[in-house]
């Protein structure tokens, strides 16, 4: 809901006052959380934070399930995030949207990935984490090739519905077995190292996907980047 109510605000009223629009959304959440009495922390022993971080570490580099399933999910995220990084030059040169179709389009996404949210648990049950998260990743694969070939808006949104599934199922599939795997104390420190996996192999998947966009054009890096 949010990228399509975004893309028409954008039309009406700029970027300026969007961005701005939900930087002030956060302060809601600030305040929720300030004035949240309810959590009390387990009665434990103190652990400098250094220690605990090179102990959280230490654990992950010694569990070899838990490290496969890291480079599992940066193999994915870092040619999968082509698509958020090209899909404005889609939406605009391939498509001719503006800012609201643009939104729609993101809108396919987050739709899809609620409907996939709702049905991940019983493919897992059905099928296996392995084989949910591989052909997840075949599904959003395909969902990118699809969207950089598409020349209509309408066939677009609905390719990128289903690639919306596709991506939850291998994001929330990775982290359900991540978490069942590590033990309660180093939970939260697992967890993080898998969330700087995750943004880290954005941030790079993003920039080379832009790298090679330049040299071949959106389209191309687009399919690519789903092929692989």
């Amino acid at each position: 809901i949010g990228p399509a109510i975004a893309g028409a605000l954008v039309s009406l009223l700029g970027v300026a006052f969007v961005f701005a629009l939900n930087a002030a959304s956060f302060a809601v959440f600030l305040v929720v959380l300030l004035a949240w009495r309810g959590y009390r922390p387990l009665p434990h022993g103190f652990e400098p934070f250094l220690d605990a971080t090179r102990a959280g570490v230490r654990y992950v580099r010694n569990a070899g399930i838990i490290r496969a399933l890291y480079l599992r999910l940066g193999l994915f995220i870092v040619p999968a995030s082509a698509l958020y990084a090209l899909l404005p030059l889609l939406a605009t040169e391939r498509l001719g949207l503006d800012a609201t179709g643009y939104g729609v389009l993101l809108a396919g996404v987050g739709a899809g990935s609620i409907v996939g949210a709702f049905t991940m648990p019983r493919l897992r049950d059905a099928i296996g984490v392995n084989r949910t998260v591989l052909l997840c990743a075949v599904v959003f694969g395909a969902s990118m090739v699809g969207t950089a070939l598409s020349p209509w808006a309408a066939v677009s949104v609905i390719i990128l519905a289903v690639g919306g599934a596709g991506w939850i199922g291998v994001i929330a599939t990775l982290n359900g077995a991540v978490q069942s795997f590590l033990p309660s104390w180093v939970r939260t420190r697992g967890l993080s190292i898998y969330q700087m996996v995750l943004f880290g192999s954005t941030a790079v998947g993003s920039a080379l996907a832009g790298v090679v966009a330049g040299w071949t054009g959106s389209v191309a890096a687009c399919l690519g980047a789903g092929v692989v």
